[in-house]
């Protein structure tokens, strides 16, 4: 690691990705929910500042600019190598709203003639539990004077009690990379390796399901290298600190900041995933920072996705309905099975009531629907819903996504460029397993998997959305013969919200079980039915959600 980069590791990029929890709808919504006034109304197209603290690559960044052209775009890094990737992808798209800077965010704080206008928006996604005391107190005088009044912040932060187990792991990890040669990348392969052999001699104060999910075994040399960069940058970090909610409300209060909800939005529902017996102690503390973090504890969350304002203005239960009455929502994959109850964003486990939530499916199977309309179809199916319990269930368990009806043609034409430019250098000269692609009806953007994102390049190049000419693309693009074996890959969600990077060594998540891998199959079975899942159920999806561009496009 280099002196300037005050103990993060700054030697090896970060890892691409979209995290939707930081899209200004998504902060918005966490503000009515919770019965506070956001930044911006649902519905409008009115411009806005946002800014990005620590952008990375800039996927993120770069999705939100293109499906928001009106707004304006800064993305903050101190890696320079993140900068210039950054740019190159911005000049290829030609996404003008988008500002990048090479910049130390606590000089920037600080300095007297940073040309910055004040934020509606501020994001910091992962960094807030990487570095110093002294860099966070940057950030928040940062915040402090650049966040207008009335403006949102979201942090996303490894949180504690949850990352507990997992402490060992990491110190082992930094003290024995300490002690090795070469790249940041090379040195955590070594004490992944080295953590590997201890478990297996039984070391008792590793824990083993840990340790399998931390260091699996992946046969791409490509997403292999991507994982432990991922790694390198989780772990590596001098100053590498999960944080308890109530510590991280108190560093904030000195922007101005009071907590709000989050954009996990079905954590806004008070009790949702805990048992009775811890329902009724939670109840005996008052609400506040103290009984979140207390939550925290039973519901061992890893990840907290925070939403902080900067001059909480409440809003009654009357106005916050009719803001969600505004709301437009369209599917964002096919409807669930009417018994699904595993959802993997919660621990517990449930059905949606069919009485309730069938009407709302079957309109919504139509095309996009405001939730005024979807409560007046479940009150005439003999039911009753509130907007609140719509948004917050349907929204937070990745069913919908909120939308405008009226998107203007340059939206549709910025994400189209963004997209084309993501497709084109999809298995050229970008190798990954997902890749981030603009959405303009929903003025956001989305993860979709690697056979995905192929299909999509055939479909705006004007290949057939046919299952043979897709397919013979798709075989094309991956330099693979059809009869070669290949194992099938996990399947990813509807419009690709794969699992965020931070959360690869959570416990609930799907990655590193011991369930049985897939046997390989020959590579044009498995493209023809990623062809046929796409073709079958999620081309009309993607066409509501405006990501296919018209057919006389260029």
């Amino acid at each position: 690691m280099s002196d300037w980069s005050g103990g993060y590791v700054s030697d090896v990029e970060y890892v691409p990705g979209y995290y939707g929890e930081q899209a200004p709808a998504a902060m918005d919504l966490a503000c009515i929910m919770s019965g506070v006034e956001p930044a911006r109304r649902p519905g409008t197209n009115a411009p806005f500042t946002y800014c990005d603290i620590g952008c990375g690559l800039a996927s993120t960044i770069s999705a939100l600019a293109a499906a928001n052209p009106v707004a304006q775009f800064w993305g903050i890094d101190l890696m320079p190598a993140h900068i210039a990737r950054a740019e190159a992808f911005r000049t290829a798209a030609g996404i003008d709203n988008l500002t990048l800077v090479e910049a130390d965010v606590v000089a920037l704080a600080h300095a007297p003639g940073a040309d910055l206008p004040r934020f509606d928006y501020i994001a910091l996604h992962g960094l807030f539990s990487w570095v110093s005391a002294e860099v966070r107190s940057g950030v928040i005088a940062f915040i402090d004077r650049f966040l207008k009044p009335g403006g949102l912040v979201y942090l996303g932060y490894n949180t504690m009690p949850g990352w507990t187990d997992t402490m060992p792991i990491q110190k082992l990890l930094i003290e024995y990379a300490a002690t090795r040669q070469g790249p940041s990348a090379e040195r955590i392969v070594d004490a992944a390796g080295f953590a590997t052999r201890m478990q297996a001699a039984g070391a008792r104060g590793l824990d083993s399901g840990i340790g399998h999910k931390l260091f699996p075994d992946i046969e791409l040399p490509e997403l292999r290298t991507r994982h432990y960069r991922y790694l390198a940058h989780e772990f590596l970090n001098a100053h590498w600190q999960p944080r308890y909610h109530i510590d991280v409300v108190r560093e904030l209060a000195a922007a101005k900041l009071d907590f709000v909800g989050s954009t996990n939005l079905l954590e806004n529902f008070d009790g949702i995933g805990l048992s009775e017996e811890a329902r009724e102690v939670l109840g005996s503390v008052a609400p506040g920072p103290l009984r979140e973090t207390l939550t925290d504890y039973f519901l061992d969350r890893r990840f907290r996705r925070d939403v902080f304002v900067r001059g909480r203005r409440e809003i009654s239960a009357d106005t916050r309905e009719a803001a969600l009455g505004d709301v437009v929502l369209a599917l964002s994959g096919p409807r669930p099975p009417p018994d699904k109850s595993d959802w993997p964003m919660l621990s517990a486990r449930f059905t949606l009531k069919p009485e309730v939530y069938d009407p709302v499916f079957d309109r919504l199977e139509k095309g996009p629907a405001a939730i005024e309309d979807l409560c007046a179809l479940v009150e005439a199916a003999g039911e009753s819903a509130t907007g609140n319990e719509l948004v917050g269930m349907l929204v937070g368990l990745d069913l919908v996504q909120p939308v405008l009806h009226d998107v203007p043609a340059v939206t549709i034409e910025a994400c189209w460029r963004h997209n084309r430019v993501v497709t084109h250098e999809a298995f050229r000269s970008v190798r990954q397993n997902s890749f981030t692609l603009a959405l303009p009806v929903g003025h956001c953007g989305g993860q979709f998997d690697l056979f995905q994102t192929l299909i999509l390049d055939g479909l705006f190049a004007g290949v057939p959305a046919e299952i043979g000419p897709l397919s013979a693309h798709v075989l094309s693009r991956l330099k693979v013969p059809p009869e070669a074996m290949q194992s099938p890959p996990v399947p990813e969600a509807a419009i690709g919200s794969a699992p965020a990077a931070e959360e690869a060594a959570a416990p609930d998540t799907k990655e590193g079980t011991d369930a049985t891998p897939p046997k390989p199959r020959p590579a044009g079975e498995i493209v023809q039915n990623a062809a046929r899942i796409v073709l079958d159920d999620l081309l009309p999806i993607w066409r509501q959600l405006g990501l296919i561009p018209p057919r006389d496009t260029d």
